[in-house]
């Protein structure tokens, strides 16, 4: 009995420390594999970098996605694209001021024998950071480096930024699609009286456009006169730059359209002859020939069966040495002006702005700060919150310049008020200077559908709800207040820009002005872009040494890993249920609906905003057009 126990007993212990040996095993494994995984981008970073630091190569700036104007977006680069998705944080975190930095250090990289515009999947960005890139790329060709720009169908935005290209390439088959810029806006007065929406509207100033889609059906003629002649703008500066790139006319780049319509049957349509006729292209190749052409050029890779080339993305940045003591803070902008990001988080939170500048403000590392706008404006409130923070930033005795956008308007430009300096693009949408509020209600809706809601209060100044309609005291409040916050508007314009408020308000009542006119009626001081906030901001600190202190927030490599793994598991769940329901619940339809509903009525969303006094300065014209 005892060797039959013992044997038993000898089996279990063989069998739990076979157990414990597997589970060790299992466990060791598993932690080797996910240092592997963690360790592995990073070797291959720095082997990638040594082999190719003396291999001469083109780099290639394959941009995906749309341009950012946000300096605080920090693009991750260098993290293998195996274990993140590369592709998501590279759209995410398009900084055209990163793009621009590597374009000049190629410049002087002699392993950068030149560069490679394909830009396929490239959607586009503002005018002025695409001027930007083009100045940079302008710069490279001095050093006597080409730049070649190769694509089949080129938009508009795609073909601006290969204007500046040495040569342009352009696949058989292919075309360049210049057609002019495009607007549209829904009005929705009558849908609003058939849904019984009844919405009270107050506005100061005549052009003060963004409260039209909800009083009319069509736009007023002289607000339309305005946008065409913004629109015609944009688009002359958009051919005049083409045609200087292109060394030849306004004329051959866009013809008129009777001629246009002419040549287009004359060619039988075909797209590719006429590009190369009117000089937008080079040559024509077929994508072999144009492979063989870049080998050439630069050399054949024959591991990527491919020329010689670095990806913009994957080419690093070489970390130089800052100046720690002399610093100029870069400080972002961007989007509009909020109490916080929590629904929008492309919109600028007032909060968080604030702190960055109290921030600036007690460095004393920092001897200067540029803010970089691109903002349509937002709350009243929110805005002179933010212009009170950089008054109180003003008083430590650092120069102040703002650097304008593609947009900087109403609320925008009430807070680049408190600027020492402000410089705008030519292309710049500023000005705006005026306020409005909507205050809409269901009651009536309500009525309709048989729900009545009755309520008793102390007084007919009771706070505005959108279940009843303004009393006419409440309407006469509100108007009092708009009218003060408009008054106060030109106020801080007027002390701003040394004028009258008189003044002001001639060049005011929601006025847009485009760059150029803005310097000559005296909104801004200079035409330039952000090189020209840069040399501002070291003349008036006084620092011929210095180093830019950009406000970034990294991304950083577990945050990426953990977002991959959710959207994995997201995929994987969303495709289970697939089998079991309906595909119109799973895909999201009633988000796809709500966003196109939130598209229709941007302004019925305009209390996401969360002013105080719901009064906003926000300037809707083009919805800070791209190209």
């Amino acid at each position: 009995m005892q060797i039959l126990w013992r044997s038993i007993k000898y089996v279990l212990k063989t069998f739990f420390n076979s157990l414990t040996f597997i589970r060790e095993l299992t466990l060791n494994l598993i932690l080797i594999i996910a240092l592997i995984i963690l360790l592995l981008p990073f070797f291959k970073i720095i082997h990638f970098n040594k082999k190719i630091n003396n291999v001469p190569r083109a780099l290639k700036i394959d941009l995906e996605g749309f341009l950012s104007d946000d300096f605080s977006k920090y693009q991750s680069e260098g993290i293998s694209n195996n274990f993140i998705s590369k592709k998501q944080i590279i759209k995410e975190n398009n900084s055209f001021y990163t793009i621009v930095s590597k374009i000049r250090q190629a410049a002087n990289d002699k392993n950068i024998t030149g560069i490679v515009l394909d830009l396929k999947n490239f959607e586009g960005g503002s005018r002025n950071n695409i001027d930007y890139i083009g100045k940079a790329l302008c710069e490279f060709k001095k050093t006597g480096k080409k730049i070649y720009g190769i694509g089949k169908n080129f938009t508009q935005s795609q073909y601006y930024l290969n204007s500046f290209a040495n040569k342009i390439f352009l696949c058989n088959n292919g075309s360049v699609n210049l057609t002019g810029f495009h607007y549209s806006e829904f009005y929705y007065k009558k849908l609003l009286n058939n849904l019984y929406i009844h919405s009270d509207i107050f506005r100061i100033g005549k052009y003060k456009s963004a409260v039209e889609p909800m009083i009319r059906n069509h736009i007023s003629d002289h607000i339309k006169k305005i946008k065409q002649n913004w629109m015609n703008y944009l688009w002359k500066s958009y051919v005049l730059t083409i045609a200087k790139n292109r060394n030849t006319s306004y004329r051959t780049i866009f013809p008129t359209e009777k001629q246009y319509i002419k040549e287009f049957k004359e060619l039988n349509c075909n797209m590719t002859i006429y590009a190369k006729k009117h000089k937008l292209v080079d040559e024509i190749l077929s994508p072999l020939d144009i492979e063989i052409k870049l080998i050439r050029l630069f050399g054949f890779n024959k591991k990527e069966i491919d020329y010689n080339s670095i990806s913009i993305y994957d080419y690093l940045l070489k970390k130089n040495h800052k100046n720690k003591t002399n610093k100029i803070a870069v400080i972002s902008a961007q989007g509009a002006i909020t109490s916080s990001t929590k629904n929008n988080k492309n919109n600028i939170d007032t909060f968080s702005l604030i702190k960055e500048i109290y921030k600036a403000k007690k460095d004393d590392n920092v001897k200067a700060l540029i803010l970089r706008i691109n903002s349509p404006g937002g709350g009243v409130y929110f805005s002179e919150l933010i212009r009170k923070s950089l008054i109180s930033f003003k008083k430590s005795g650092k120069p102040l310049i703002i650097s304008m956008g593609s947009i900087t308007a109403s609320g925008g430009y009430w807070i680049s008020t408190a600027g020492d300096y402000l410089i705008a693009h030519p292309t710049t949408l500023t000005g705006s200077i005026g306020i409005f509020s909507i205050i809409t209600n269901i009651e009536t809706s309500l009525k309709k559908i048989g729900i009545f809601n009755n309520s008793v209060q102390t007084s007919s100044l009771y706070n505005k709800n959108y279940t009843h309609h303004l009393s006419p005291n409440i309407k006469k409040l509100h108007q009092i207040n708009l009218i003060h916050h408009y008054n106060q508007f030109l106020k801080i314009v007027a002390l701003s820009r040394h004028k009258t408020t008189e003044e002001v308000n001639k060049i005011g009542e929601g006025r847009i002005w485009g760059g150029i006119l803005a310097k000559k009626i005296g909104l801004v001081d200079e035409i330039g872009d952000f090189d020209s906030a840069i040399k501002k901001a070291a003349e008036l600190s006084h620092l011929k040494n210095y180093s830019l202190d950009i406000k970034t927030t990294k991304i950083h490599i577990w945050k990426n890993l953990s977002k991959s793994f959710n959207q994995y598991t997201s995929k994987m769940f969303l495709n289970s249920l697939n089998s079991y329901l309906p595909e119109l619940i799973i895909e999201k339809k009633f988000f796809d609906l709500y966003n196109k509903i939130k598209a229709i009525f941007p302004l019925l969303y305009i209390n996401g905003m969360q002013d105080p006094d719901d009064c906003y300065a926000i300037c809707l014209y083009f919805n800070n057009i791209d190209i």
